[in-house]
């Protein structure tokens, strides 16, 4: 029986850097059939669990499971190979004027979708058009771009209505979809010409040019997808021995995970898992433990425009009742503390802020100067978490129990992800804390200082904090058009400092990523780690399954 050394597994990847359906057995392996046949061999497959059904569409998607999807059925011009450089991909090379306001990209010749139509610049300038006209998932990111236009047949320029210094970061947030299999798929819709844009339709399926193509969508269960036989990278040489099909299931549950990876129906967990699972599935013959430090940082959102969190002080008061030590230590062992709601792993991040340890008595002070020092005892602070995370239950209970020690009252509620999500769409739905896991777009903060704290992104799962702050807004803006690097930099950490004395929210702890795998799978990310090389990607490239190997 093994035992799981997470310590000794951690020392080996702390310095790598690296960015953001319960099937019962039957007879194929679609359908969860155990792996090992007669010969011994395993069949071609990985199936990985996540917490909820991917939203496929890559003008929505932005969860884990989504990007997981969209990482391996669809592509974007650019992305980033895991030594953290950007690399091609629809795109085979790009150039900027001078003020990085046009951005040109040539674009790679003899690429087909999966419905066979060629991929032509007009796929990426109609992708762009609706990615920007629906306006949700990642669009937000791309606010400052005025237009996509068609140079020629295999060329596109970007135009941007200011200078934006990480736009390269972003550019592989844009999946392309094929114009013709959205056109042919559309549903009566909102959207003048192009009804509904096809948004009805790729719930279910896909308009992608990846190396995997979507099979066949279980409402409720998970995604099955198969090796795209004419994808332009091809699957010969080092790619023969990747998956031929994969999976994405819609369910983490620890006993079902269990019961799955022992009976060889997954070959991958989600990392949301316990310690304790993770402990129960290291023990199984067969399976192993991946850990590394991500970019995910654990953070409780408080909500500015709800009482009593509205006070700073009563904010940092809250920012002192968090135990960090036993979060990252104990309940979420393999992580490490976090000093801010942001990953050390992100080009301009700062350790030069005003932090808070936990004290009572340095909380106890903070309520004495706090509009509510008199009347605090009076409100109930409510605090969500999503009940597909349960061991974050133990973050709650723990900062609870704190806050009781003082007299503060805090009401626990376990919420399902998607109902979280929706609660994120107004100040008064939004409960005074909101825990959730955040990680940048991009490998720079702006990415985080955006998406979790300027105006224009409120109303989703990422802004929960709804900070109404024309100043903040404006140095935000003023640091992201900087185009010269180390500038931008200082910019980034002054904000810092203003965004941890007003305490809009709390770094928990940076996530030690703990996934489960089956030994006879090469999982990338793992083995560069544990060679001590640099693993960056972005959100869901981690599971580019192309580039896994069933051994």
């Amino acid at each position: 029986m093994k035992k799981l050394k997470i310590a000794s597994i951690l020392s080996c990847v702390l310095a790598v850097a690296m960015l953001c359906g319960c099937g019962a057995p039957a007879n194929s392996p679609s359908s969860g059939e155990n792996q090992q046949g007669e010969t011994g061999e395993h069949a071609s497959v990985i199936r990985t669990v996540q917490s909820n059904m991917p939203d496929m569409d890559p003008a929505s998607g932005s969860d884990n499971s989504a990007m997981i999807i969209l990482a391996n059925v669809y592509e974007p011009l650019i992305t980033l190979d895991y030594d953290g450089d950007f690399k091609a991909v629809l795109a085979t090379e790009w150039t900027s004027n001078e003020e990085g306001t046009e951005w040109t990209f040539q674009l790679r010749e003899g690429v087909t979708f999966h419905d066979g139509s060629n991929f032509t610049a007009d796929d990426v300038v109609f992708s762009f058009q609706r990615f920007k006209t629906i306006g949700e998932g990642y669009a937000y990111l791309f606010n400052q771009v005025e237009s996509c236009e068609k140079v020629d047949e295999y060329a596109v320029k970007f135009v941007l209505s200011e200078p934006f210094g990480p736009f390269l970061n972003i550019v592989p947030q844009f999946y392309i979809v094929s114009e013709e299999t959205v056109l042919a798929n559309q549903a009566d819709g909102s959207y003048g010409e192009y009804g509904d844009y096809g948004k009805a339709w790729l719930v279910t399926n896909d308009a992608g040019s990846g190396p995997y193509m979507v099979t066949e969508y279980r409402a409720e269960d998970r995604v099955i997808c198969a090796r795209y036989d004419a994808y332009w990278g091809g699957w010969d040489g080092e790619f023969a021995d990747a998956p031929e099909e994969i999976s994405v299931i819609g369910s983490c549950e620890a006993s079902t995970v269990l019961a799955q990876m022992t009976n060889g129906e997954v070959q991958l967990s989600d990392p949301w898992q316990s310690i304790e699972s993770i402990e129960t599935l290291d023990e199984q013959p067969g399976i192993d433990i991946s850990i590394i430090l991500n970019s995910d940082v654990q953070t409780m959102m408080l909500n500015t425009q709800k009482a009593p969190t509205d006070d700073v002080h009563f904010r940092r008061a809250i920012a002192h009742l968090v135990d960090y030590a036993t979060l990252a230590n104990v309940i979420f062992e393999g992580s490490s503390e976090a000093v801010s709601p942001f990953s050390s792993l992100l080009a301009g991040y700062t350790e030069d802020i005003t932090t808070y340890e936990y004290s009572l008595e340095a909380a106890k002070e903070e309520l004495a100067q706090s509009k509510y020092a008199d009347s605090y005892g009076d409100y109930t602070v409510t605090l969500v978490y999503a009940t597909e995370t349960p061991a974050q239950e133990k973050t709650a209970l723990l900062i609870q129990a704190s806050a009781a020690q003082i007299g503060i009252d805090i009401q626990i509620t376990g919420t399902p992800w998607l109902t979280m999500m929706d609660q994120a769409s107004s100040p008064e739905s939004t409960p005074n804390l909101f825990i959730t896991g955040l990680r940048g777009e991009y490998k720079e903060i702006g990415s985080n200082l955006y998406s979790n704290f300027h105006s224009a992104n409120q109303g989703t799962w990422q802004n929960t904090s709804w900070v109404q702050d024309p100043e903040l807004d404006a140095m935000i803006d003023d640091a992201l058009a900087t185009i010269d690097y180390d500038q931008r930099m200082d910019k980034y950490a002054q904000i810092q400092q203003y965004l941890s004395d007003e305490c809009f929210s709390i770094g928990l702890y940076q996530v030690g990523q703990m996934i489960a795998y089956v030994d006879y799978i090469y999982y990338p990310v793992r083995e560069r780690a544990l060679e001590g090389l640099s693993t960056t990607f972005m959100q869901g490239w981690d599971t580019y399954f192309r580039d896994f190997r069933v051994l």
